[in-house]
């Protein structure tokens, strides 16, 4: 299978399904979020784990042309660059958090963005 599929194939409904579950809970989810940012341990695991993530998906799938494909590969180097600041500045990610969820407009935008992106991963994936 293309990469390109098979990695928006597991990507979009997992985003859509986390964007699900915050819009649903969202009291919850604030409080979980809060109470992972106050855990180091936590902070560089998830760290690790988008490292892992970002670098996997770029090492099978670098392609920057201007398709829906372009999706993967960004998504592929956010994660990459975000492992890379946690485990390099495990402080900062803590800071960012705090001020994205003193900013409740913020949780829900980039929960819509998610499903958006979600939504639009699974369909385009699902076409071919």
């Amino acid at each position: 299978m293309d990469p390109s599929i098979l990695i928006a194939r597991i990507a979009g409904p997992l985003f859509m399904l986390v964007a699900i579950g915050v819009f649903l809970s969202r009291a919850h989810y604030r409080e979980m979020m809060g109470a992972f940012l106050q855990n180091p341990a936590l902070v560089y695991l998830s760290g690790v784990l988008a490292f892992v993530i970002g670098i996997g998906i770029v090492m099978v799938h670098n392609l920057w042309v201007l398709d829906w494909r372009l999706a993967v590969t960004l998504i592929g180097w956010l994660s990459l660059i975000k492992g890379i600041g946690r485990i390099v500045f495990p402080r900062a990610a803590p800071a960012i958090g705090a001020k994205l969820l003193a900013k409740p407009a913020a949780l829900d935008v980039s929960t819509a963005l998610l499903l958006v992106v979600g939504f639009y991963l699974t369909v385009m994936s699902a076409t071919i």
